[in-house]
C-alpha cells in the first residue's frame, strides 16, 4: 500500500495551523520526520496530521510548546502517565465549571423569582 502525502496548503486546512507555525514546530522537534518531494516541497503523512491534531488539544489545555516538543521522545509508557495526568486536568476543570453552571443557575431562579415576586406586588396596586 502507499502511503498519501499531504502538501503543506492540505496540512493549513485539516489543522488550521499556519505555515509559520508549521515551520517552528518542525524547527523545535514537534514535527518529525517531514520528507520533501523531488520540488523540495514539504510532504506531510496522515501520521504527521493525527499528531498535528494532538497538538491542538495540547494547545487548548494550555500546554506549552516545550512541554509538547517532549512527547515525541518519550516511551509509550509516559506518554501514557502524561495522558492520564492531563485527562484528570480536565474532569477536574470540568467538575469546576459545573458547580460554577449549578451556582449560576440557582442565582438565576433567585433574580427569576425576585422579579417575579415584584411584578405580582406592583400588579396588586394597579
Amino acid at each position: 500500500m502507499m502511503t498519501k502525502f499531504f502538501s503543506t496548503k492540505e496540512v493549513i486546512e485539516l489543522t488550521g495551523f499556519s505555515k509559520d507555525t508549521l515551520r517552528y514546530y518542525e524547527k523545535i522537534g514537534i514535527i518529525s520526520n517531514v520528507i520533501r518531494n523531488r520540488n523540495n516541497y514539504r510532504q506531510y503523512t496522515e501520521e504527521n496530521i493525527n499528531w498535528l491534531i494532538l497538538v491542538q488539544y495540547l494547545k487548548k489545555l494550555n500546554i506549552s510548546t516545550n512541554e509538547i516538543a517532549k512527547f515525541p521522545n518519550l516511551t509509550i509508557e509516559e506518554s501514557k502517565i502524561y495522558i492520564k495526568n492531563y485527562q484528570q486536568e480536565i474532569r477536574n476543570k470540568i467538575k469546576e465549571l459545573n458547580d460554577i453552571d449549578d451556582k449560576l443557575t440557582v442565582k438565576l431562579e433567585a433574580l427569576n423569582q425576585e422579579r417575579f415576586e415584584k411584578s405580582r406586588s406592583l400588579k396588586t396596586f394597579l
